[in-house]
This record gives C-alpha cells, sequence and structure tokens, in this order.
C-alpha cells in the first residue's frame, strides 16, 4: 500500500484486523485498528487518522514503527501513544 497516497477508504476495510509489530527487544505483539476517523470534513481526503488498540504496557514511546498486516504487508508509521483507556494501551498514526 501507497501511504503517500491512502486515503481513508483504502484503511477502512482493515478495521478490526490485527496488525504485528517487533518491539526494540525483538519480542513481536500486535496492534489492531480500532478506527479510521475521517477528518473535519468527512470526506475521503486528508487529514486522517488511524487509532490502534494493544501492544505493550507500558506503552511504546512515539515513533516511527515497522506493521505487518497480512493483506497490505509492512508499513511505517509514525504512531504516538495516546491516554490509555480501560482497555489498554492506544497509539495514533496521522494522515496530513
Amino acid at each position: 500500500m501507497d501511504l503517500a497516497s491512502a486515503t481513508p477508504s483504502d484503511l477502512e476495510p482493515l478495521v478490526g484486523t490485527p496488525f504485528r509489530i517487533v518491539l526494540p527487544d525483538g519480542t513481536p505483539a500486535e496492534l489492531v485498528l480500532s478506527t479510521v476517523e475521517r477528518g473535519p470534513s468527512e470526506a475521503n481526503a486528508r487529514p486522517f487518522q488511524l487509532l490502534f488498540r494493544g501492544g505493550p504496557t507500558p506503552p511504546l514511546p512515539q515513533g516511527t514503527m515497522t506493521l505487518t498486516h497480512q493483506e497490505v504487508g509492512q508499513l511505517d508509521l509514525f504512531l504516538v501513544p495516546a491516554t490509555p483507556d480501560t482497555d489498554g494501551p492506544l497509539y495514533v498514526a496521522v494522515f496530513g
């Protein structure tokens, strides 16, 4: 998937599916794409953001992570930890 031209519609079919990451110590972890949040126009355009749930506790620091998905392969995303909720860690990737 070409992230430079990705739109919300490209990523919405992946909601609820797992993405695998490898932690800095080599341990595998899983993040699940929870939501694709469209920008103010609600159009199929930028800006939009992805919300991921899961991963290690304590959360990873912000930074570029390589995520692997069964259907789309590898994606390098800059993830920012969000305030965790009762279900655990959350991460946001923004497409501007």
